[in-house]
C-alpha cells in the first residue's frame, strides 16, 4: 500500500509517471475537467488519455476497477465524501489500498487521517493522525496542538506545492515539491502529568517517521 498525498499546487508529473503502463483511475465529482481557451482550473495533472475516470456523483466505482489499478487519484471536494456514493467510494478505498497507490489530492488529503477537523473520522490510511492540506490556513496552531495533545493524536500538515507518500511498514514520509511538511507528535511526560508535544519541518528529498 502506497498512500499519497498531494496539495492542488503541487506538480504530480513525476509520480504519474512513475505508473505508465498501469492502469490508473481518476475519481471526480461532477464532470472531469476539459481545458477550454487555456481557462485555469484548480484540479492537477489534467487527466491523460487512457485512464478511467469515474464521476462519483454518478455512482462509486466499482471495487474491480480499484483493484486492478496502480494508481487511483481522487480529486473530490471535502464535502463530496458526505454523500453516499461518496461514503461507498471511501470504503472501496480502503479495500482497494491493498493492492493500489492512493493518491489524494487538495482537501481530499485530510480524509487520509484516522480523524479530521471536529473530530469526524477519515479513511483511516495513516492511523492516529490528523492531517491538514493548508498548514497556512490554520488560524492558531498553539491551540490546535494543545487540542490534539489531550489524546496525544499526530499531525501531519503540508505548506505550500508539496506532496508526501507514506510507507506503512516504517510509518514514515518522504517529501517532494517546493512546500515544506510539518510532522508533530506528543510524549507523555509521567513526572509532568502532561504531553509535551515534539515536531519537525521536511522539506524536499526529506524522509522521516513522526519526532519522539
Amino acid at each position: 500500500m502506497s498512500i499519497i498525498l498531494c496539495t492542488q499546487s503541487a506538480d504530480l508529473r513525476r509520480i504519474v509517471s512513475r505508473f505508465a503502463g498501469r492502469p490508473c483511475v481518476y475519481l471526480c465529482w461532477g464532470p472531469p475537467y476539459k481545458p477550454q481557451n487555456g481557462a485555469a482550473h484548480p484540479l492537477q495533472p489534467d487527466v491523460p488519455g487512457g485512464w478511467d475516470i469515474c464521476d462519483v456523483s454518478l455512482a462509486p466505482p466499482a471495487l474491480e476497477i480499484l483493484q486492478s489499478a496502480g494508481l487511483i487519484v481522487a480529486a473530490m471536494p471535502p464535502a463530496s465524501w458526505q454523500e453516499p456514493f461518496g461514503a461507498a467510494t471511501a470504503e472501496r478505498l480502503r479495500a482497494a489500498a491493498a493492492t493500489a497507490a492512493i493518491l489524494l489530492l487538495g482537501p481530499s488529503i485530510e480524509f487520509a487521517g484516522e480523524w479530521r477537523a471536529h473530530d469526524a473520522p477519515g479513511l483511516n490510511f495513516i492511523a492516529n493522525t490528523l492531517i491538514l492540506h493548508d498548514l497556512q490556513a490554520v488560524a492558531d496552531l498553539r491551540a490546535l496542538l494543545a487540542s490534539l495533545s489531550a489524546g496525544q493524536t499526530r499531525l501531519l500538515a503540508l505548506d505550500g506545492p508539496v506532496c508526501v507518500e507514506y510507507d506503512p511498514h516504517s510509518d514514515s514520509v518522504a517529501v517532494s515539491g517546493d512546500g515544506s511538511v510539518l510532522l508533530a507528535a506528543f510524549v507523555r511526560n509521567a513526572s509532568a502529568g502532561q504531553a509535551s508535544v515534539r515536531a519537525q519541518v521536511l522539506t524536499a528529498g526529506s524522509s522521516s517517521g513522526w519526532p519522539a
